[in-house]
């Protein structure tokens, strides 16, 4: 369809066939930021092209592969103008813990330059709608995404279709296998929840929240029914942490996904022993990390708020457990409460109760 010399393309979702497409998409989302300065593993600052962090060999089979899966770990949106693929959304399900929800992560984001395919923000912004639609669709009370710290113009247009910018996160991540410290034996186990679990996770997200100085951020509206409801759809998973059947620490993680280098690894939403200095939380953070390699996936990643109280010991903690901070360039969080005011203001009027 076309408004003017305005392209407005239409939407569908990407199959198999499409892999060179989806890879293309995100090959030229991290071109558009050139390079930048960032920490090496040596902890020293380097100057490198963003492109150089994707994953190129064999990528466009796995994201084959993968598509072609009973489950696909991602999703993405195809823009097309007269059947020629023109951008793309490439987005996985992601947990908050404290909204006790699902949404949709954005992970790349990308249209052709205007040369080739008319506006690139039009069709930026169709992909948003699209992916906006299906998450009111699905109950997501948001989306959110990342764009490089230094980018102003991903800035501006984010801001401008009604997203704001969150706390600052730090992202840490260990590779698998991943050697850790015998696990103490203290008389206590770690388990797998389960969903009559859910009432005990409620109060171990809030216990956490208080910890962290954010207990007002935590949703109490219908949690213990979310919780489920999202257990139930396989949203996120638990492991809890017992001794002499009383809990004293949790681990809230959930399956994502890196387009970059196309696999699927264990991010942790949320962890928090109860008692300190009793090995809980190498207990805990070791679970989660034998579940991650006998799945076959590549690592386990956690994000830190930096404005938390706890962020230091957090930080202390992971570093003690292998991880080490995320590498390359420095990425802000982007966040899109879906408000009727928002909704209104994509233009979608329909979705507005």
């Amino acid at each position: 369809m076309e408004v003017g010399m305005l392209h407005i393309p239409s939407i569908r979702l990407a199959g198999s066939e499409d892999a060179q497409s989806v890879f293309e998409f995100i090959q030229g989302f991290a071109r558009r930021f050139g390079s930048v300065s960032c920490e090496n593993s040596s902890g020293q600052m380097e100057r490198k092209r963003v492109i150089d962090f994707i994953k190129k060999d064999g990528a466009v089979g796995r994201i084959r592969d993968q598509l072609a899966s009973e489950k696909p770990p991602f999703q993405c949106l195809i823009a097309e103008n007269q059947s020629i693929p023109v951008g793309g959304a490439l987005y996985f399900p992601a947990f908050s813990d404290w909204t006790h929800s699902s949404y949709p992560w954005l992970e790349d984001l990308y249209a052709k330059d205007i040369t080739d395919a008319g506006d690139n923000r039009i069709i930026c912004k169709e992909l948003i709608r699209t992916l906006v639609r299906d998450a009111v669709s699905d109950g997501a009370p948001r989306i959110e995404t990342r764009s490089l710290v230094a980018d102003r113009d991903t800035r501006v247009f984010y801001t401008e279709l009604g997203m704001s910018i969150t706390s600052e996160w730090e992202g840490f991540r260990v590779d698998l296998p991943a050697p850790l410290r015998t696990v103490p034996s203290n008389g206590f186990s770690v388990r797998l929840a389960d969903k009559r679990d859910m009432r005990s996770v409620a109060m171990f997200i809030q216990s956490s929240a208080r910890v962290q100085g954010v207990a007002d951020k935590v949703n109490r509206k219908n949690t213990i029914e979310k919780l489920e409801s999202c257990f139930d759809s396989s949203a996120f998973e638990c492991v809890i942490a017992e001794r002499r059947g009383v809990a004293n620490g949790f681990a809230v993680f959930y399956q994502a996904y890196s387009s970059w280098e196309q696999c699927s690894y264990l991010m942790i939403e949320d962890l928090h022993s109860f008692f300190s200095r009793q090995g809980t939380g190498l207990a805990l953070i070791s679970r989660v990390y034998d579940i991650a390699e006998k799945r076959g996936l590549s690592r386990v990643e956690t994000r830190i708020r930096q404005s938390s109280l706890s962020a230091p010991s957090a930080v202390k903690f992971v570093e003690a457990m292998g991880m080490r901070k995320v590498p390359g360039p420095r990425w802000r969080t982007f966040r899109m409460e879906l408000t009727s005011d928002v909704l209104k203001g994509l233009g979608l009027y329909d979705l507005v109760s």
